[in-house]
């Protein structure tokens, strides 16, 4: 474990909790696009950091016919930092 890293996780356990991260919000833009959200929509809701509530239901519904678990708390997410917002 690295020296002062929170909750105890080491570099390995944050790298592993990143990529599912990733594959949920990846899986949940798959799905967005099948229900017909245009790209741009789907980047500001990473961009925002969750899902508007008004797509919820739907894509829980759609996940559940794929046989994909998906919750309410998966649909809130870490927005992504570009370099101008890092910046500032």
């Amino acid at each position: 474990m690295l020296a002062g890293s929170k909750f105890g996780l080491d570099i390995r356990d944050k790298l592993s909790i990143h990529t599912r991260t990733m594959k949920r919000q990846d899986q949940i833009d798959a799905l967005a696009a099948e229900l017909g959200v245009s790209y741009e929509a789907r980047m500001k809701w990473r961009q925002r950091g969750h899902v508007p509530g008004k797509w919820h239901l739907r894509l829980m519904r759609l996940a559940e016919r794929k046989g994909i678990r998906l919750t309410s708390a998966h649909l809130l997410f870490s927005p992504h930092k570009t370099g101008r917002e890092v910046s500032r």
